[in-house]
């Protein structure tokens, strides 16, 4: 059997305290030449040499640059109406349910119109009666006429003709007129859909009995449609007339609409949120969108000006940024606003002009003053 060898405690740690320095050496060898290989590599050196540092230029130039803004909305009616009775009446019949989409014109509600055809029948025979009377003063006063040509009639007697027949026409014309309104109020008690839409809520079965300004039903139209957010307050200014938005709706998968900015709504900025609510109108409503349906609202704002590559910008915070402009082989940073951002391009709206030489990369080892010259 082979023999083992056994240390003592204190060659054991002897051992141990060893293997721990060779270790520490080699990492500190390792750092050392590191941070060699660094010095070597680092740019900025340069700048200790009094040589200018390298780096990407890039020429300012006009471009477009189109910035997509999403915005969470819900779509919603235009007209909400709640359908009144017009008089007290009796419920005759109920056409609909709560949840019905309807067409423009179909019925609804029938209130019993019963005492309003017997008015209106009593109506009628009244314009029969003044008919006769009518056609009989137009004929007297045609024999008083005849007469009076022939010196056989005074001329109050043709006066008298004359007023009857004005009195027995001014019934028929009043006649006429209620006949017209109880017509109208007749059609009243049918009460129908004003647009195409959907029943929110209707009187059930258990109605019996109406009065004057009983709410009927509540009626949402779905012939005008729009999609209802909130958009930030930077953005209002670029709101123009006819500006387009493509809808989306996370109920109706692979269905997209457009929208145009509805011009009855007026955005104001909110002082507390910062925002403001805008409305867009679907163009063409499709029949399977309904209000109340979450949305979201892909609105395009574009412009077209100086811009820069968004990897040269600097000290960026929101829409302030700084740059690197280089102007006979020194590099000067320089503060700018932006406009409209994309995924790789800023619009310049104040600090830059098309022409102007930027820093597009290096400027993280730049320093204000520093000589550059642009990598070949």
């Amino acid at each position: 059997m082979a023999s083992q060898i056994k240390l003592s405690r204190p060659r054991l740690l002897f051992v141990g305290v060893a293997a721990v320095l060779l270790l520490v050496a080699a990492a500190l060898i390792a750092t050392r030449a590191a941070n060699k290989h660094a010095k070597r590599t680092d740019p900025s050196n340069a700048r200790d040499g009094g040589l200018p540092l390298p780096a990407d230029f890039f020429t300012i130039a006009d471009r477009e640059i189109v910035e997509i803004v999403f915005v969470s909305a819900r779509v919603a009616s235009d007209s909400e109406p709640t359908l009144f009775a017009p008089r007290d009446g009796l419920v005759k019949k109920i056409h609909v349910s709560d949840g019905a989409r309807v067409e423009a014109g179909a019925p609804l509600i029938e209130i019993d119109p019963t005492p309003l055809e017997r008015d209106l029948a009593t109506a009628t025979a009244a314009r029969a009666t003044d008919l006769e009377k009518r056609d009989a003063a137009r004929n007297e006063l045609r024999r008083k006429e005849s007469l009076a040509a022939q010196k056989l009639s005074s001329e109050s007697d043709l006066e008298t003709a004359r007023l009857d027949l004005s009195e027995a026409e001014l019934s028929l014309i009043k006649d006429q007129s209620e006949i017209t309104r109880l017509q109208e109020d007749i059609e009243a008690l049918f009460i129908r859909a004003p647009s195409r839409g959907i029943i929110r809520d209707i009187i059930d079965a258990g109605w019996t009995k109406v009065t004057a300004a009983s709410s009927l039903v509540q009626f949402t139209s779905t012939e005008s449609l729009g999609v209802l957010g909130t958009l930030p307050e930077e953005y209002i200014p670029l709101l123009t007339p006819g500006l387009k938005a493509t809808v989306t709706l996370p109920s109706l998968p692979g269905l997209t609409a457009t929208a145009t900015l509805s011009p009855s709504l007026v955005p104001i900025s909110d002082p507390a949120t910062r925002s403001a609510s805008v409305r867009f109108v679907l163009d063409t409503p499709d029949p399977r969108i309904s209000p109340g349906l979450t949305a979201t609202a892909r609105i395009a704002f574009s412009a077209t000006g100086p811009a820069v590559p968004l990897i040269a910008l600097f000290n960026r915070a929101g829409r302030d940024a700084s740059v690197f402009t280089v102007t006979d082989g020194v590099a000067t940073l320089r503060k700018i606003r932006l406009g409209r951002i994309d995924a790789d391009w800023a619009q310049v709206v104040e600090g830059l002009s098309p022409g102007e030489v930027i820093v597009q990369s290096g400027q993280l080892y730049l320093k204000n003053g520093d000589k550059v010259a642009e990598v070949k």
